[in-house]
């Protein structure tokens, strides 16, 4: 039975109904709550001893300063998806209140707005959060356990705690769960794994996972989903073993089950690591298949080359091997053109675990006005040795860094041939700062997955390029 009613912001209003000796406040309308200056100021202030359950009606963007503080007998709360914020003191001293679940949409926790909610035992926090205010968990001393509805690396880059004066020692130091993949994550695969059943949708598309796992010793490697307008598709390269949790993770977003071509630019352990892995996948998990495996041929002095050459060729898979400058290829309208490497390049014997990167694919992509191209890990002497022989053939709107964006590739001489608007670097945190401060200077958008997370660019016949990224 309703009891009372009035009104708590312009377009926002309250009612009380009592259920036996126990109250249920509604806060509905359109647009954020009022803030007040005092908890006596709160219009329904009366009811705040008897209020055990409050909802927010859908409709309402903010929780006020003071809304619902010294509701000392509140233990469940409902907000819905549009609050983006709770003000000031906004929960403060519901000391009867043991979970609170904070909806996805809400960006800030206010200052104090969970203070002194001495039953609270657990939170769960979405993945838009983005500000924990000061002392906003201050002497919420019981609080154990914290849900937080993204990853580790989301949380280290999303969000911004205050930790003046230890206010928020207490959600600093419960238990967090985390995701292993984001709720943005998750979305675009999900687009991509329709387009992919749906067999293209007219743009080519170059995927991007960020395979980051810490301590790894070494990088963690290239690892592209190419995604061609008619639903073809062609993966470049692996990724290093270590990081095959990530990879996998990817690979079963896409909802992948075949791939039209398996692409290796050159058998570094992390280029080819999870090659095997992916395979076995899609054979023997998925019942699926892999048509071609386009290669150079070069094998290192480990034997996971021929190993992963004999398993596909058991599988029915053609192996295209020996690919070298010149190569062409068209699929799905894309044109693509081999540049790199050459005959003269193949000699196992002569060359170092280094050099062995001046034998990657080079491979430009090109689908009306649009062009991409992808080098592997080819140094700056190669570079210069590509730019003397085939010039502004290099152009490209868009393009990957060679060799993970580092300092021994991706020269002054090379960016200004091959001129990209977009530059795509799938690498760990190499701060190689001088490099982003030289293609912020070109006017050159530079994408590193350790920053953006998974990076998604299409493009149509017309030049038109376009940039979804995780974060």
């Amino acid at each position: 039975m309703e009891i009372a009613s009035g009104t708590c912001g312009q377009n926002v209003g309250w009612r009380v109904f009592e259920d036996t000796n126990d109250l249920i406040l509604v806060i509905e309308g359109k647009g954020p709550m009022a803030d007040y200056g005092s908890r006596a100021e709160v219009p329904y202030a009366g009811y705040r001893d008897r209020v055990i359950k409050v909802v927010v009606n859908p409709g309402v963007t903010t929780i006020g300063d003071y809304a619902f503080s010294h509701f000392v007998s509140l233990t469940s709360v409902e907000l819905p998806p549009g609050v983006t914020m709770l003000g000031c003191f906004a929960f403060a001293a519901c000391v009867a209140l043991e979970s609170l679940a904070l909806p996805e949409g809400l960006r800030i926790i206010g200052p104090k707005s969970l203070e002194k909610c001495t039953s609270l035992k657990s939170v769960s926090l979405p993945s838009t959060l983005r500000a924990i205010d000061f002392k906003a968990f201050k002497a919420s001393d019981n609080l154990t356990r914290v849900y937080y509805a993204g990853t580790p690396v989301q949380w280290e880059k999303q969000v911004r705690v205050s930790r003046s004066s230890l206010s928020n020692k207490p959600l600093l130091s419960a238990e967090f769960i985390f995701r292993e993949t984001t709720l943005r994550n998750d979305d675009m695969l999900a687009i991509i794994n329709s387009i992919i059943k749906a067999g293209g949708d007219s743009r080519l598309y170059v995927i991007a996972p960020d395979l980051t796992v810490d301590n790894v010793a070494g990088k963690s490697g290239d690892c592209l989903l190419i995604l061609f307008p008619d639903g073809k598709t062609m993966m470049v390269d692996s990724g290093v073993s270590y990081c095959g949790e990530r990879v996998m993770q990817f690979v079963s977003g896409t909802g992948l089950q075949h791939l039209d071509y398996f692409v290796l630019t050159h058998p570094h352990a992390d280029h080819i690591g999870n090659a095997m892995r992916i395979a076995q996948y899609l054979f023997e998990t998925m019942s699926g298949h892999i048509d071609t495996y386009f290669y150079t041929g070069y094998e290192g002095k480990k034997d996971t080359e021929k190993q992963l050459a004999a398993y596909l060729s058991e599988h029915g898979t053609k192996l295209q091997r020996d690919v070298r400058a010149g190569h062409r290829l068209d699929v799905g309208g894309v044109k693509i053109e081999v540049f790199n490497p050459f005959d003269g390049d193949m000699h196992p014997d002569s060359l170092s675990e280094g050099t062995v990167n001046n034998t990657s694919l080079l491979m430009k992509f090109t689908y009306g006005n649009s062009t991409f191209l992808t080098g592997g890990d080819l140094y700056a002497d190669r570079e210069a040795m590509l730019v003397e022989k085939y010039g502004t053939q290099l152009a490209a709107d868009v393009a990957k860094t060679n060799h993970h964006g580092c300092f021994t590739s991706n020269s002054d001489l090379w960016l200004d041939t091959v001129n990209p608007k977009i530059l795509l670097s799938t690498c760990d945190d190499i701060l190689w700062t001088l490099f982003s401060e030289k293609l912020a200077e070109k006017n050159i958008r530079h994408y590193k997955v350790s920053d953006y997370g998974l990076t998604v660019i299409s493009m149509g016949r017309d030049a038109d390029y376009q940039v979804e990224t995780e974060f």
